[in-house]
């Protein structure tokens, strides 16, 4: 079973005072990576475990997709399960998206990339065409599609961003554990973002927010945050 698709037994509850739903609708109420393949298995110590980068991915831009691009309201809260998650990039997050966690130190991304960092987190827009345009800071996913929307309306909470080694690490502010360039109305709350000393690397920065020429960050609200 995936976000937004109609299974064909079985597609009813049992009649009620409350009155009936289909299965698929109230199968919906929850959506979290593991229907997407996410293991969260890695073990930070011993460097052994699923690469998660791809379904985490893979949830986010699908359900994103399945919901109703025009009803921002239609867009479902995802979760990620306790479990540490291994990503080897970064992880590209649309407008008006909500990811959710099941507390600091029980759902943990973490970072392993050996040759530099990048973010773990980027604020994206939805329009391939953005890249090239001015535009590249706001990197964007191929699969999403739809007109040029900056970073609005995303909110992360109830996790903690880490790094698997120390050479995921990098001073560069690009690759901040999370990158909100010109994010308007959104919030990180509850987050722990968590750094590997010793490091070559100067300068770490776990979020970074910048505009864009003409275009500010406004009504970014941070909240309850771990550094």
């Amino acid at each position: 079973y995936t976000y937004g698709t109609q299974i064909t037994t079985a597609n009813k509850l049992p009649s009620s005072s409350l009155g009936t739903r289909p299965i698929f609708k109230k199968l919906d109420d929850i959506v979290s990576t593991a229907d997407y393949g996410t293991q969260g298995d890695f073990n930070i110590n011993t460097g052994i475990g699923s690469d998660d980068t791809k379904s985490l991915q893979d949830a986010i831009i699908k359900t994103f997709l399945a919901s109703d691009n025009t009803i921002t309201s239609s867009r479902k809260t995802l979760r990620i399960p306790a479990g540490t998650y291994q990503v080897t990039g970064t992880i590209y997050i649309p407008p008006y998206t909500t990811i959710e966690g099941d507390g600091v130190d029980k759902t943990i991304i973490a970072l392993k990339k050996s040759a530099g960092g990048v973010p773990i987190f980027q604020f994206c827009g939805i329009d391939q065409t953005a890249l090239g345009t001015g535009l590249d800071r706001i990197s964007t996913y191929p699969n999403i599609k739809g007109s040029i929307s900056l970073p609005t309306n995303i909110n992360i909470s109830n996790m903690t961003l880490t790094y698997a080694t120390s050479d995921s690490q990098n001073g560069d502010p690009d690759a901040s554990a999370i990158v909100a360039d010109t994010a308007t109305n959104s919030e990180i709350k509850n987050v722990k973002i968590k750094g590997i000393r010793p490091s070559t690397a100067s300068g770490i920065t776990g979020i970074n927010i910048r505009g864009l020429d003409t275009t500010a960050p406004k009504n970014l609200k941070i909240t309850n945050c771990h550094f």
